[in-house]
């Protein structure tokens, strides 16, 4: 915002920096979604609660820490792991559409 450069959305790699950057643009007299949409990644309980609603990234907690150590394990073992795509569900919530 410092800089000036336009903007009409921000994505952020967590639901916590997602909510601090909706605190910040609303402080800033944005209005979200209207102005500004804001997406978050993790899925927390706080993203439900923010006001407006935090649309939001989820991954399976379970499946992501399953492959975690699945991935340290093969790199224990081989030397090397292999990555891997997890399935993921975009959570449209208020933030980012007028609901």
């Amino acid at each position: 915002m410092a800089s000036g450069a336009p903007f009409d959305a921000v994505f952020a790699s967590s639901d916590l920096a997602a909510i601090g950057a909706m605190r910040v643009l609303q402080e800033a007299g944005r209005s979200v979604p209207h102005d500004v949409a804001i997406v978050g990644f993790d899925d927390l309980t706080a993203a439900r609660l923010a006001r407006p609603a935090l649309s939001t990234v989820a991954q399976g907690a379970r499946l992501a820490g399953e492959a975690l150590v699945e991935a340290l394990i093969d790199a224990i073992e081989r030397g090397a792991s292999t990555s891997r795509l997890l399935p993921v569900e975009l959570k449209v919530r208020g933030s980012s559409v007028s609901v």
